[in-house]
């Protein structure tokens, strides 16, 4: 017995069913447990993130979509004001101006428009889906 172990120090290494039992449980699956919480952390970050981006293209879309309208709405009253000066003066250098006004309000809002709808794409919240499919997100 000169080389062993007494039988007082087994039964402290021994784990005690009431309280060591939980923490020899804890011990194995603690890396894992981590891993699950910081994957879940990158998950809601990344979440933030894109709601956070979301929210800012949604913002840009209702200022670009009013610019739009308020775009539209010139270029109607410039079709309007078109027609009654080729009605009252017959006068064609203000009816091409008039259309140029038209034309270049029309390009503008198109431009916008195109955006708008760029923007619209980003409130699905691309990167959060291509992540929990397994995809890499675009843009």
């Amino acid at each position: 017995m000169s080389g062993g172990v007494p039988p007082a120090d087994h039964a402290q290494a021994a784990p005690d069913p009431a309280s060591g039992a939980a923490a020899t449980s804890d011990a194995g699956p603690s890396g894992w447990l981590a891993a699950l919480l910081h994957s879940l952390q990158a998950r809601v970050r990344l979440l933030a993130l894109d709601v956070q981006r979301a929210g800012l293209s949604l913002a840009q879309i209702v200022m670009l979509a009013l610019l739009c309208g308020l775009l539209v709405f010139t270029a109607w009253l410039g079709l309007m004001a078109a027609l009654c000066l080729a009605v009252l003066a017959m006068n064609l250098h203000a009816i091409w101006a008039a259309v140029l006004v038209i034309a270049l309000n029309l390009l503008v809002a198109r431009l916008l428009w195109h955006r708008v709808s760029y923007l619209a794409t980003l409130l699905t919240l691309p990167a959060v889906r291509a992540h929990l499919l397994g995809r890499e997100p675009h843009g």
